[in-house]
């Protein structure tokens, strides 16, 4: 099972503060830390009232070079999101093959065949899209590689009610697609991960940071390093009941065996 902790911006553009997140993720549990790579103008327009915060947390090459090697010295994969081409580029020169669409590109065609060209397997977010979005980008995404991956996600920071997360869509877009489907969490709390885990997810993503009251729009939102520990936990006890597929009596059905009538 992968656990991926999205510490995201919750860095603040604090280099240190990434590095010591990074470290509390892995301790947490997480397999995976997800950041943001991207340039502030191929998110929002200038005059955007969140310009300046993206610029304030923008990390360069050389910060995301120094937190994959953190990762590494961790026992954690590096992950992150590009935003465009411009932020794709940079992701290619630290030589990643993975890498992680957001749910606002996933109709990005251009950022998509891009991104494929050069080789990277992609885990597509899936919130606020339409089927025929899911398709069309399963579409695109083609045969290049048997390892791209969707994730089921809700576009709602946090989300405000267990009946939102529709976690039927998990089996429906892997039956559309034929592809795994994964599970991007923005609920507050650890019990997502269980019912998602019964829903048959082997990859998991979360919000993570180690001080809610740090400043950030994600803060308050995000798993602190006990909730996402304890989302961890509550997954792999899904997996222990979700248990593995029938090929025959299991052992512990042994004693009912010398009952049952064969015709």
């Amino acid at each position: 099972m992968e656990f991926i902790a999205e510490i995201g911006l919750n860095h603040n553009g604090d280099l240190d503060l990434a590095l010591k997140m990074v470290a509390k993720a892995a301790e947490s549990g997480a397999t995976t830390a997800k950041f943001q790579t991207y340039f502030p103008s191929e998110r929002v327009k200038a005059e955007h009232p969140l310009f300046p915060l993206f610029e304030e947390c923008m990390l360069s090459q050389k910060d995301f070079e120094r937190i994959a090697r953190e990762c590494e010295s961790q026992g954690i994969s590096f992950l992150t999101t590009a935003f465009g081409l411009d932020s794709l580029a940079v992701v290619r020169d630290l030589g990643l093959s993975r890498l992680k669409i957001a749910s606002f590109s996933i109709g990005n065609r251009t950022l998509l065949e891009h991104a494929i060209s050069l080789g990277f397997e992609l885990i597509v977010s899936t919130g606020a899209s339409s089927e025929r979005e899911i398709l069309e980008c399963n579409r695109i995404l083609g045969t290049s590689s048997r390892h791209h991956m969707f994730l089921h996600c809700i576009s709602e920071y946090p989300v405000s009610d267990p009946s939102h997360l529709n976690l039927v869509n998990i089996s429906k877009i892997s039956r559309l697609t034929g592809r795994e489907v994964g599970f991007s969490d923005h609920t507050l709390g650890s019990e997502a991960f269980f019912a998602a885990s019964l829903a048959g997810c082997k990859v998991f993503e979360k919000h993570f940071t180690t001080d809610k009251g740090l400043k950030g729009p994600d803060q308050e939102m995000s798993a602190s390093p006990a909730e996402f520990e304890s989302a961890v936990r509550e997954a792999m006890r899904g997996k222990s009941i979700l248990g593995e597929a029938r090929k025959g009596p299991y052992s512990f059905e042994a004693g009912i065996l010398p009952f049952r009538k064969v015709t």
